[in-house]
């Protein structure tokens, strides 16, 4: 049984066979290594939004990914000591983590709402899905690497990627879908404005403290 607390992420994987009352080989067997373990934790995430997108396969597909991305950050929300842990140790475990999966299950889910907006004419139809979804999921993890190290707090790490989502949205979109996206822009620049000032205080505060 996989427990969902902070030190989880850091324990080896004797201190896990302890924790779950099997014996040492029984995590080797059932995963291979730390690292399985680990992406076996993140591969529940992505059923859980494959589901989520499953769902949202009915709405607009601009507004979609749009709550896809807000769904995430929800998920994460729901348990952020765990999810931070957790990516962290993804980063910092040492071991050979599978990159190629992960990438491919996160593109995956971006491409299907580029593949529905191009067919519905809501994106331009040389547009290169893979490419876009790919680009969509580089600006993902910046974000999520910038509310790991504590950079951002949940909010503004939503704030991050939908202002992401945006730009990649508008460098392929239709003349006839630029005015909302556009609209969505201008507000979370209004929010990213807001929020980089709170950000810059608080620096400066924690700067004086330590140099005094």
């Amino acid at each position: 049984r996989l427990i969902r607390t902070e030190g989880y992420t850091r324990m080896s994987m004797r201190e896990l066979a302890r924790e779950a009352r099997v014996s040492l080989v029984t995590p080797y067997n059932l995963f291979g290594s730390k690292a399985d373990v680990l992406y076996a934790l993140l591969e529940s995430f992505f059923d859980t939004l494959d589901t989520a997108t499953n769902e949202l396969d009915q709405q607009d597909p601009i507004d979609a990914m749009y709550a896809l991305t807000q769904f995430s950050v929800k998920e994460y929300a729901g348990d952020p000591v765990f999810y931070r842990s957790l990516l962290s140790s993804m980063v910092t475990t040492g071991e050979l983590l599978p990159v190629p999966r992960i990438v491919q299950r996160c593109t995956t889910l971006w491409q299907r709402g580029l593949d529905a907006g191009i067919a519905q004419g809501l994106f331009q139809p040389h547009t290169r899905p893979d490419l876009v979804a790919l680009q969509i999921q580089v600006n993902y993890r910046g974000a999520m690497e910038l509310w790991i190290e504590g950079g951002v707090d949940i909010d503004g790490f939503e704030t991050q990627l939908l202002y992401g989502l945006s730009l990649c949205l508008l460098a392929v979109a239709m003349d006839s879908e630029r005015e909302r996206l556009l609209g969505r822009l201008h507000k979370l620049e209004g929010q990213l404005d807001s929020r980089t000032q709170n950000w810059t205080t608080e620096y400066d505060d924690q700067h004086k403290e330590e140099v005094q």
